[in-house]
């Protein structure tokens, strides 16, 4: 059977042993004058290779692997502090790295280890709603940031001074019509700091509660389209649907309509919320079809925090948290559209989606039990230099409840 194919890099190190078959060979002492016995020989070992499926049956690993060199993982910034802090970025063109975090701040400081300063680039938190799955979720940085200084953020929105509860106090999590899930942008002046004067929205959906908001953004290198994720808000009406809002799965925008061979205004609104500012680009899966919302990429999808593009495969990589039994790891193929996760008719690797449904059909890549984790977060490939002997190629993802960090290597087969 294949070994596993995860190679944990974290604090808590767990990885898999290779199955071992034994074969127990009988002999006599020669010096006994015993006499071999005539009864027939005995079979040993497996006759027929057993049915093992990847990652030996997605059963994650127990102990390390051995590793190349004597590396381990470090607080990488021990002069800094940050509050719920969600997300790290580059901000192009510069030296500097950008923290955002859940409660509506956004930060940048020098990236190298002994920085001690930070600087508030953004401070949303009197109209961001923290807490659970709610808040500053994600932030993007447009294409053309050198010239434009154009940052998108996405985050629930509450009117201005409603906020409730505090970064250590959980507010009431069900408060219809009171959460909304809101994507901006914003422009930065000279010293990088955002103009408050120059915010301008893009989507804006009222729901219910501070569960499954997504927020995982980005820009795709190639075809310059903005790509956010959103979860199903806890509402099962969301779920396998696109024609009534844009909840439960990977949305595809160009926020610079460009137009003509490239994208078209959106022929309709979502329920309950309004978008504006942006073209649908016209090789959306689901352009023309009657009655849908053109900006979904796929669907299926119950609360996909984290997503990330790779950029030597195009491949883009999903968490997406488990309700009760499975957490698990789904990955878009380049030049691939619509497939479905298939949330809330399966979840992981359990079931099979029947017909009819909306898409391609998906399993996720990977999936794992709650005896390992309770809330997958999607990471990164890792492309760099210093670690590619162990890490090189290989998708490093967490767990936000146990605390496990992973890297899942797709090369190895059976």
């Amino acid at each position: 059977p294949p070994r596993s194919s995860l190679f944990p890099y974290a604090t808590l190190f767990r990885s898999c042993q290779p199955l071992l078959f034994l074969a127990l060979l009988g002999s006599f002492v020669a010096s006994t004058g015993a006499k071999p016995s005539a009864a027939p020989d005995k079979s040993y070992g497996l006759t027929n290779r057993p049915t093992v499926g990847a990652f030996l049956d997605g059963t994650m690993p127990e102990t390390a692997p051995s590793i190349s060199g004597n590396w381990t993982a470090v607080v990488a910034f021990p002069n800094l502090v940050f509050t719920n802090s969600v997300g790290l970025a580059p901000v192009p063109g510069t030296d500097e790295l950008c923290v955002w975090e859940r409660e509506g701040r956004v930060w940048t400081f020098v990236n190298s280890p002994g920085t001690s300063e930070k600087k508030l680039v953004l401070d949303i938190h009197n109209q961001c709603q923290g807490w659970d799955d709610s808040g500053l979720l994600g932030v993007a940085f447009h294409p053309g940031f050198a010239t434009n200084h154009f940052m998108f953020v996405y985050y629930t929105w509450v009117a201005p001074g409603t906020v409730v509860g505090s970064p250590t106090t959980r507010p009431n999590p069900v408060r219809p019509g009171v959460y909304h899930d809101r994507l901006e942008r914003y422009t930065l002046d000279a010293n990088a700091v955002a103009i408050p004067g120059s915010v301008k929205i893009f989507v804006d959906l009222t729901n219910q509660t501070v569960w499954h908001h997504g927020g995982g953004m980005f820009f795709h290198p190639k075809n310059g389209s903005l790509y956010y994720t959103d979860g199903d808000n806890s509402v099962g009406d969301n779920d396998q649907i696109i024609t009534k809002s844009l909840y439960s799965g990977v949305f595809r925008i160009d926020v610079d309509c460009r137009g003509g061979t490239i994208s078209h205004a959106p022929p309709r609104q979502p329920v309950n919320g309004f978008t504006a500012n942006y073209f649908i680009p016209n090789d959306n899966p689901f352009v023309g079809q009657p009655n849908v919302l053109e900006e979904f990429f796929c669907l299926g999808l119950r609360s996909p925090h984290r997503m990330t593009i790779d950029p030597v495969t195009g491949r883009i990589y999903l968490g997406d948290v488990g309700e009760r039994p499975r957490e698990e790891i789904d990955v878009i193929n380049a030049d691939e559209s619509a497939p479905n996760f298939q949330w809330n008719r399966c979840e992981g690797n359990l079931g099979t989606m029947t017909e009819p449904y909306i898409g391609t059909s998906r399993r996720p890549v990977l999936d794992y039990p709650h005896t390992d984790g309770r809330a997958v977060i999607g990471g990164y490939v890792y492309r760099g230099q210093k670690f590619a002997r162990d890490l090189g190629g290989k998708y490093i993802f967490g767990d936000n409840v146990f605390r496990t960090a992973w890297a899942l290597d797709e090369t190895t087969t059976p």
